[in-house]
């Protein structure tokens, strides 16, 4: 059975057909008001998601050095251990790198959860191992995407446990990264069983096909959580969009340009910690 996933809002390889269900992709989503913050900081149980990189992270050209803007995680720490709230990043980082670059190490989270590989690895519970004709499709995906790489050194491949992503960031030269990029999806579409997901100057394909929001949906309904904000820059963040249920109390946060099925946006990083600080203090006071 084929999986395959290619999430590119922009691309001529892609077409996708809007179902009567299915929530309108905008770039008009209007910014975060403070009546919407007054409206979460009411929610009788509220769950606050944040992604990471491009959300509560710049980017940066070595992705191991990228940290949260100031206050980001404090703001988490705070709601985390407010009464009826719970605090979560989900990145699509694996665990071991998402603990490294926010300062949340085994033990310390201080009530955060942690979810990486884009939630086929939340913290304390790990990820089930590979099957072996996973284990195949992965070094097929590991081989092919360091071929493409080697066309450019600021090209560079990297292994999660669960998907292979090619990344450009560093990459000065566009003929050559789409190449690469064109390449090592080409090589991706031939085979079964895989996600592909187009994100940010990066090809990822995983051999699993959770996604974020498949974590999100199952996590709020083991626990009846009402109410959940989620904030995301990225393609892969799209898969949460389409899950909450923002005609009624769900809030999707769009950072950034772009299309999206956000229903609200917010300009960049920085905003994210102001947004975040402000909730804290709306949520103290309700």
């Amino acid at each position: 059975m084929r999986f395959t996933r290619l999430l590119l809002w922009n691309s001529s390889l892609t077409s996708q057909k809007k179902t009567s269900r299915e929530k309108t992709v905008t770039t008009h989503a209007p910014d975060i008001s403070a009546s919407d913050i007054e409206a979460l900081a009411a929610a009788d149980c509220l769950l606050v998601a944040m992604d990471f990189d491009g959300t509560m992270a710049p980017f940066h050209d070595d992705p191991m050095r990228a940290r949260a803007e100031d206050g980001c995680i404090e703001s988490l720490k705070a709601l985390a251990a407010m009464d009826d709230t719970i605090a979560m990043i989900v990145s699509g980082r694996n665990l071991a790198q998402l603990r490294e670059v926010t300062g949340l190490s085994e033990g310390n989270e201080a009530g955060i959860h942690l979810i990486g590989s884009h939630g086929a690895e939340p913290a304390g519970t790990g990820f089930t191992p590979l099957s072996e004709a996973q284990r195949e499709l992965y070094e097929s995906l590991a081989v092919a995407a360091e071929a493409a790489a080697s066309l450019h050194p600021g090209l560079w491949v990297e292994r999660k446990p669960l998907s292979v992503g090619l990344h450009s960031r560093t990459c000065d030269n566009k003929d050559v990264a789409d190449q690469a990029h064109a390449s090592f999806l080409s090589h991706a579409q031939g085979m079964d069983n895989v996600m592909i997901t187009q994100g940010k100057a990066v090809i990822e394909v995983a051999v699993d096909s959770t996604s974020k929001g498949d974590y999100i949906s199952a996590f709020r309904e083991e626990h009846c959580i009402p109410t959940v904000v989620f904030a995301g820059d990225d393609t892969t963040d799209e898969s949460v969009m389409r899950v909450l249920h923002t005609q009624r109390t769900d809030m999707g946060i769009k950072v950034g340009a772009g299309a999206s099925r956000a229903n609200r946006r917010l300009s960049g990083t920085v905003a994210v910690r102001d947004f975040l600080a402000q909730l804290v203090e709306a949520r103290r006071l309700d």
